[in-house]
């Protein structure tokens, strides 16, 4: 299902990357994929995969270059607004004003044209400000309902 090709214990081609779940490309399924296979198989090849890796050889703990390590992003800055607007029941209203809101911050903006917003310094906080905006384009495009969710 997913892009990364994998051998039968989960490893890639890429050394040092084993790759398990939705991201894998393990070939299980051939081109006929279930979804209610999809956790046993994560859980088969994660197994095979911490099987493969309990028998390399022990090395250090290595720390990640500083530069690599985003601070968390601020949840709670985005989470009312994302309630409000992808909720189940979703207003046209609601969704473009989340849009209004969630494009100046995955910006890097302090303020929205019409309220004062939080200051979001850190990148992985603008990703999820740009993630959610663009998830918000996507329902305002799809205007028919799906699943649980009515517009």
């Amino acid at each position: 299902m997913g892009g990364i090709a994998t051998d039968f214990r989960a490893r890639s081609t890429l050394s040092g990357l084993w790759a398990i779940g939705e991201c894998a490309a393990s070939g299980l399924h051939g081109a006929n994929r279930l979804a209610s296979n999809s956790l046993l198989e994560a859980a088969v090849t994660g197994l095979a995969a911490a099987r493969d890796i309990s028998r390399l050889p022990e090395r250090p703990d290595l720390p990640l270059p500083q530069a690599m390590l985003l601070p968390p992003p601020d949840i709670a800055a985005v989470r009312n607004i994302v309630s409000r607007a992808l909720g189940v029941l979703r207003h046209g209203a609601d969704l473009q004003d989340a849009i209004d809101i969630l494009t100046p911050l995955a910006e890097g903006e302090k303020r929205h044209p019409t309220r004062l917003l939080w200051h979001w310094r850190s990148p992985s906080s603008r990703i999820s400000a740009r993630n959610h905006a663009a998830a918000t384009r996507a329902v305002i495009i799809r205007r028919e309902t799906r699943a649980p969710y009515g517009r």
